[in-house]
């Protein structure tokens, strides 16, 4: 199993401890860490997410190739652009990379360093 999301030592997005997707359903949360898969778990943090940045003129450069595509990532990237620019340089780094930084662990998993870590979630409540 594959899990984008969790922040295991660098602050959350939501909060200093969150990230958005364990946020949104800690309990849930902890139960899939906490289950026995048949294979390990592999959760891709803001840890990794946060140091994969990827520029505005990456976007510009799919929609010269693919303007449907190009122009598509541009407005759906829009947000994180505008999010981010409160706690990264987003014109230095780029916008953070969360979603596809995970599905690229399923495409080219050498690509990554991993390590096993027993995590488990605080769930209490007020988050």
């Amino acid at each position: 199993a594959r899990v984008m999301g969790g922040a295991v030592r660098v602050p959350g997005n939501v909060t200093p401890y969150a990230e958005a997707n364990i946020w949104g359903d800690p309990s849930a949360s902890d139960i899939v860490l906490a289950a026995r898969w048949s294979s390990p778990l592999v959760m891709v943090p803001l840890d990794v997410t946060l140091q994969i940045g990827m520029h505005e003129s990456v976007y510009d450069e799919i929609a010269e190739f693919k303007p449907t595509v190009g122009n598509f990532l541009r407005d759906i990237n829009e947000f994180y652009r505008i999010f981010y620019s409160d706690f990264v340089d987003v014109e230095a780094d780029g916008i953070p990379t969360h979603d596809p930084s995970a599905v690229m662990y399923l495409l080219e998993p050498q690509l990554f360093i991993t390590e096993n870590l027993k995590l488990r979630m605080s769930v209490f409540e007020g988050r």
